[in-house]
């Protein structure tokens, strides 16, 4: 009797022996798998800011930099970019912030690591931190950064200087745009891309009228001036200018771009091309790189030309984004020419 009493005693004791590791071991299993995620805890940080905690941007800036100073600016990059993509303005200011705690650790080399990912946001903060701090005469160190980074044909981190230059010349003047595309005239021939896009993204969604919250502001419209700048501008610089006014046009004028598309129409070739890509380009982002929202705002288009072109700028931005590529060959309709076409004329838009 007293045998079996000693045995369910020493079963019990091992019970509850075991119980306590088995406790252990999944308290340190959470543990670590909260350490591990910690990358994938940043959305927390947004949901925490709205619920009036602290503002989105103070907090993104504190994780980032907590990340910098623990595993490298290159290792907390690349945590960045490791969060699944939506395109959202969120996540661009993610990254806006990222490229400014970037210039603050690693000065100009550390632009090597930024990328065009999250819509170039890091090259728009670094850029942006970089000209405030040093002025226009970093414009020449940068610009070999970038040739470094991505060659002769490079746009995307010129693209960031851009934005620099206008928003260090500090107000949206004409006359301040004129001096912002002079400077980007001295590193890149004129295109459609690159700094001179940059200064006109700049214009139209301002950082220096930006909250501190993941929504930009975009400039007031003028009535007497619905095309500004485009209209004001040297030749070299206009299909750049109206290449990027699509989205502006959407959010302040016109959901639709009738008065745009009639408006470009009568410029000449290369700048209604521009100007119609440009909008397709703004309706592939503003529906969410959905192809049924884009070709339902794409075919709505009287003119065959202005489908054509609508279809190849959403093409273009479908392709740019790395995300999204594999749709992109879903995109284009048959009656336009399918694929083919849109591959052709979005092409255009590197040259």
């Amino acid at each position: 009797m007293n045998r079996h009493k000693t045995f369910f005693l020493v079963i019990l004791v091992l019970m509850f022996i075991s119980l306590f590791f088995v406790i252990v071991f999944f308290t340190n299993g959470r543990s670590s798998t909260r350490s591990s995620s910690m990358v994938l805890s940043e959305p927390s940080l947004v949901e925490e800011s709205r619920k009036g905690i602290q503002d989105e941007k103070t907090l993104l800036t504190q994780y980032w930099t907590e990340r910098i100073q623990t595993v490298s600016s290159e290792k907390a990059y690349s945590e960045l970019t490791g969060i699944p993509s939506r395109y959202n303005r969120s996540q661009h200011l993610a990254a806006h912030i990222f490229g400014e705690l970037l210039y603050n650790f690693d000065g100009v080399p550390g632009i090597l690591i930024c990328d065009s990912r999250y819509a170039y946001g890091c090259f728009h903060g670094f850029f942006g931190n970089a000209i405030q701090e040093k002025g226009l005469d970093i414009v020449g160190e940068a610009n070999t950064q970038c040739i470094e980074k991505g060659g002769v044909n490079e746009t995307g981190c010129r693209h960031g200087i851009g934005h620099g230059v206008l928003e260090h010349l500090g107000n949206l003047s004409i006359e301040a745009v004129f001096q912002a595309l002079d400077t980007c005239k001295k590193i890149q021939t004129p295109s459609i891309l690159g700094c001179t896009q940059g200064v006109f993204m700049e214009y139209n969604f301002p950082s220096s009228e930006r909250t501190d919250t993941s929504t930009s502001e975009r400039r007031t419209q003028d009535v007497t001036k619905p095309f500004a700048p485009c209209d004001e501008i040297p030749l070299e610089h206009k299909a750049s200018c109206y290449f990027e006014l699509g989205e502006w046009w959407n959010e302040s004028i016109d959901p639709d771009f009738k008065q745009l598309r009639t408006h470009c129409r009568f410029l000449n070739k290369e700048i209604y091309e521009a100007c119609l890509t440009g909008i397709g380009r703004a309706i592939g982002q503003l529906t969410n790189f959905d192809i049924d929202g884009v070709q339902k705002k794409c075919s709505a288009f009287r003119e065959e030309s202005d489908r054509t072109f609508c279809f190849s700028g959403a093409y273009w931005v479908f392709t740019a984004v790395e995300s999204q590529k594999e749709k992109a060959k879903f995109l284009c309709p048959e009656n336009i020419g399918g694929e083919r076409i849109c591959q052709k004329v979005a092409q255009k838009i590197y040259e």
